[in-house]
């Protein structure tokens, strides 16, 4: 793809997260899978058809480019801050432990007035769970059940960019000048356009940092979503808590991190 102002500079080809997450933390375009022709440089045909594929599709004006991907990585650092206080705010909604609070029988929204809007909706989709009482099935009743499977297809999607290889590209005007693979082991095997330049090579190099910290990030982003509902679990008087708050603390980070994107752009 020829490289215009509206051309997609990042970009993460993966079916089951471009249905769920669209723009990975506020970075990564998802799409299901490149064209055809955007496949024919591979370091090989299995590698093209397997592994995840990462894209950076840059201008050919250097200092452009250059700027492009200093604005990403400057982004990918904010999300990995702005996962840094995901706990500390989730603690601000627990009563503290001498404070005669018992699990799901004093739960109230009303305490959570003053709040900032998401924490409020986080609280409500709580006590939402807790007002239903003891669903039928392991917890989940038909409206649970599609409340849950945006998380479950992230998650899907999440165990696919990180058991498997990933695959990540550098092009200029929709030219490949770089690609390299990298294994589940940690193996890695690059393969360049004959005739790249130092500054090219550096562009590909600092694109293989953002993927790869991307990567990372996306799965810190699930670990803290666990990490989340663990701690919010304290507040139902259901079996299972911690499964059934978990699409609700996935959705307040994802949310957090697009709100923090969404400033950076202002």
């Amino acid at each position: 793809m020829a490289w215009t102002e509206h051309t997609p500079v990042f970009e993460l080809f993966d079916a089951t997260l471009a249905e769920t997450a669209p723009n990975l933390i506020g970075l990564w375009i998802t799409n299901p899978s490149p064209s055809e022709a955007a496949v024919a440089f591979a370091l090989d045909s299995e590698a093209a058809v397997e592994a995840p594929l990462w894209r950076a599709n840059f201008p050919d004006d250097l200092g452009k480019a250059t700027a492009l991907l200093s604005n990403s990585e400057a982004r990918l650092v904010g999300s990995q801050n702005e996962l840094g206080t995901v706990l500390d705010r989730i603690n601000l909604l627990i009563p503290p432990t001498d404070s005669g609070v018992k699990a799901g029988l004093t739960f109230d929204v009303s305490e959570g007035q003053g709040l900032a809007p998401l924490e409020q909706e986080l609280l409500t989709s709580l006590a939402a769970l807790q007002n239903r009482g003891q669903p039928e099935c392991f917890g989940l009743g038909e409206e649970m059940v599609r409340a849950f499977e945006p998380f479950h297809s992230f998650a899907e999607g999440l165990r696919g960019i990180t058991a498997n290889d990933a695959r990540i590209e550098t092009q200029i005007q929709g030219r490949t000048i770089a690609q390299t693979v990298v294994s589940f082991t940690g193996d890695v095997n690059s393969v360049w356009k004959e005739g790249v330049n130092a500054a090219q090579v550096a562009l590909h190099q600092r694109t293989l940092a953002l993927a790869l910290g991307s990567r990372n990030t996306v799965f810190q982003t699930f670990s803290m979503a666990v990490q989340a509902a663990l701690k919010l679990s304290v507040l139902l008087a259901l079996p299972h808590g911690v499964i059934l708050a978990l699409p609700a603390t996935w959705k307040f980070i994802h949310q957090r991190l697009r709100q923090s994107s969404a400033g950076r752009d202002q």
